[in-house]
């Protein structure tokens, strides 16, 4: 017990060193984000690279902006079911807005993916369009099964 305080220096030295290795972990960790590590990998160079990176930076304040716009048509959508009589021109305007808006946002998402794509390695595209065949035929299975379930329920009913 004469060197208790030497055991308390060193607890508290393991503390400090546990606590400043969780803070640096965390920091370091917390802002990976695997798909931008996917896309770095994939691109040619630095150069598209950087070109890459102020796209993705304009599509990301693009459709910020687009959310917004859907939000406030989403809420205007929602005041108008609360009404006794809402005016149908206005519910309409309203749903008008949010496809309009949904379709900026669409068709901004795919022209991005269109430039990363010119962007890529061959290796990376030659896996990818193999990849999008399959997903390709998955979606279009699925849709026949839809399809076919949709006739049958028709059938059904008559």
């Amino acid at each position: 017990m004469k060197h208790w305080w030497l055991y308390m220096m060193l607890v508290l030295s393991l503390g400090v060193n546990a606590g400043v290795l969780a803070v640096y972990g965390v920091r370091k960790y917390r802002q990976y984000r695997w798909d931008e590590h996917l896309v770095r990998t994939m691109v040619k160079n630095r150069a598209a690279l950087r070109q890459l990176d102020r796209e993705y930076d304009m599509h990301a304040r693009r459709s910020h902006s687009l959310r917004e716009f859907h939000w406030q048509a989403r809420r205007e959508l929602g005041r108008l079911a609360l009404e006794e009589n809402p005016d149908s021109a206005a519910v309409e305007a309203a749903i008008g807005r949010m496809v309009e808006v949904d379709r900026s946002h669409f068709s901004a998402t795919f022209d991005l993916f269109r430039r990363i794509r010119q962007l890529e390695r061959p290796e990376y595209r030659a896996k990818f369009s193999r990849l999008e065949r399959q997903w390709a035929k998955a979606i279009d299975s699925i849709r026949a099964e839809d399809s076919i379930a949709a006739a049958a329920e028709g059938r059904e009913e008559r």
